[in-house]
């Protein structure tokens, strides 16, 4: 815990935002997926925030927790951008920007706690989405408008591009964390439970130092979401390279667009480091893909 605290000590941005208002609020400090959590009763919601996150390699936990008493949220301690208060009165009450921008504080007596995870998990997404559209890489976006006829924001450390047939690299290409989005289109009769032609994709398109090694998924989650007659597809797991050592996590978006799919796969390889906030920053970019031209805004809290 003093760890973290001091972290958000140093980390203590001097810049001030613009709230709602017309009044000025500071930046909010910490990290993405870090929480502070006050007055948390038997521990219950710190754990419950710091359950392992799907697909990754190694454990890590959704959030990293600094958990207080009430006596202790002043000061620094309010600027942090997640915060949340243990009331055995209030089943759930949010409140945003109060004393930072962006910031949720979530009043909550322990219940409803699949509510709560949504609710800081879309908090973060949504931060996220607008640190890409102050940082985004317009030149692989008109790339995918132009390839694909769809829109989407592309973090602007993602540089370097390999294009295929259908098919779009797009890679920071960094010896460490390595950041990686793929966009490709397909054509199937089924689309239920899993990808029928990603890896013959990826076998053309992501290959190793021989034609024997490409990039696979071996262990995945599938999310179905939206209208049923038009569903959008979320998966998630580990990919490996075929007849290689590399591997690591991966998320993929897919929706259907009249006789076809669109998918946009993203994946890291950091066998050196933690890849949970990695992950997270590349997801974010996949809840922005549009079947139009125009950006619409994520109102997810």
């Amino acid at each position: 815990m003093k760890g973290i605290k001091r972290l958000i000590l140093l980390s203590v941005p001097l810049l001030f935002t613009a709230c709602g208002d017309g009044g000025m609020l500071p930046a909010s400090s910490g990290k993405p997926y870090e929480a502070v959590v006050v007055n948390d009763q038997n521990d219950s919601i710190s754990h419950l925030l710091q359950q392992e996150v799907e697909g990754l390699p190694q454990a890590e936990p959704m959030f990293d927790v600094t958990s207080i008493r009430k006596a202790e949220m002043k000061g620094i301690m309010k600027l942090a951008r997640c915060i949340v208060f243990f009331d055995k009165t209030t089943p759930l009450r949010i409140e945003k920007n109060v004393y930072a921008k962006p910031q949720i504080i979530v009043h909550t007596d322990g219940s409803h706690q699949e509510e709560l995870l949504k609710l800081l998990n879309r908090f973060e997404i949504t931060a996220q989405i607008a640190n890409l559209k102050r940082k985004q890489n317009i030149k692989a976006q008109t790339e995918i408008k132009k390839m694909f006829g769809v829109s989407m924001l592309i973090p602007a450390d993602l540089t370097a591009m390999k294009k295929g047939k259908d098919f779009l690299w797009i890679s920071n290409n960094t010896a460490t964390g390595m950041k990686n989005i793929c966009i490709y289109t397909f054509r199937s009769k089924s689309m239920s439970m899993n990808n029928p032609q990603r890896d013959s994709i990826f076998r053309a398109n992501i290959k190793g130092e021989t034609d024997g090694m490409y990039l696979k998924a071996i262990d995945q989650k599938v999310v179905i979401e939206g209208n049923p007659k038009n569903p959008k597809f979320k998966l998630n797991g580990l990919w490996e390279m075929e007849n290689d050592a590399m591997g690591g996590p991966f998320e993929e978006h897919i929706q259907r667009i009249k006789d076809h799919y669109i998918a946009a796969f993203a994946f890291v390889y950091a066998p050196e480091m933690k890849k949970r906030n990695l992950m997270r920053q590349l997801d974010a970019s996949l809840y922005t893909l549009k079947n139009n031209q125009l950006w619409k805004k994520e109102k997810f809290v």
